[in-house]
């Protein structure tokens, strides 16, 4: 049977939207990605309130170290995580060495936590609201009297201080802290719906615990390179 010219424009048109109707979204999606997609900054300081000291529930200091998160874009980024990337340990020369088995691991978002009837434990993913700022933990100096130890070191190890990462979970086959000396860390934020955002950081430390923040933050010093 052959077709009139009125019944090929109307094939066509069904063609065409057809095909809109299929495109319309992932090119809204695009859009969306392109021109009003999340756009994260971190922000520290080494010095309040990204470094403080605080007190567990038994009443012992503790000091938290943190960066703050800031959603710049045009709309809410979605399952947001915050990942302890990779880490470098300075040798007796001063030279960086990375962890080549450093596997990425999740940071802690601060007071972020799913009440479960066993405890708490902390949110692994979150929202961001346009504008909004929330504080992602690195890590943790106990007091020396706090019987919080590394997983990665042995008892005999673990007798002097660490600078614990607050990282969900913790392997006993990589480090989950940093000891006395110099180190390097990247950190990323990734997102359902946003760039991942990366960072690095130097920490320096003597290992010595002291119980005034202007005190101890001379014994430790955190830089946002």
């Amino acid at each position: 049977m052959d077709l009139q010219t009125s019944d090929w424009v109307h094939i066509i048109v069904a063609l065409f939207l057809g095909a809109c109707a299929l495109s319309v979204p992932y090119l809204v999606e695009l859009l969306k990605r392109k021109y009003f997609a999340p756009v994260f900054k971190i922000e520290f300081e080494h010095g309040y309130p990204y470094c403080h000291q605080t007190v567990y529930s038994n009443r012992q200091p503790v000091y938290y170290f943190r960066f703050r998160v800031v959603n710049t874009g045009e709309s809410q980024a979605k399952s947001c995580e915050g990942v302890l990337e990779e880490l470098w340990l300075a040798d007796s020369a001063g030279r960086f060495i990375q962890e080549k088995n450093f596997s990425p691991v999740n940071l802690n978002w601060s007071g972020q936590f799913i009440e479960t009837p066993t405890g708490r434990i902390p949110k692994q993913f979150i929202d961001i609201n346009q504008e909004r700022r929330v504080f992602c933990d690195i890590g943790h100096i106990n007091h020396p009297v706090v019987t919080e130890k590394s997983v990665f070191y042995l008892e005999e190890d673990n007798k002097e201080l660490k600078f614990l990462f607050d990282i969900n979970p913790k392997f006993y086959s990589q480090r989950d802290c940093v000891s006395p000396g110099k180190a390097k860390i990247k950190v990323a934020i990734y997102s359902q719906n946003a760039r991942k955002h990366e960072k690095y950081f130097s920490i320096a430390w003597s290992g010595k615990w002291k119980d005034r923040e202007e005190d101890m933050f001379k014994e430790i010093v955190i830089e946002k390179l």
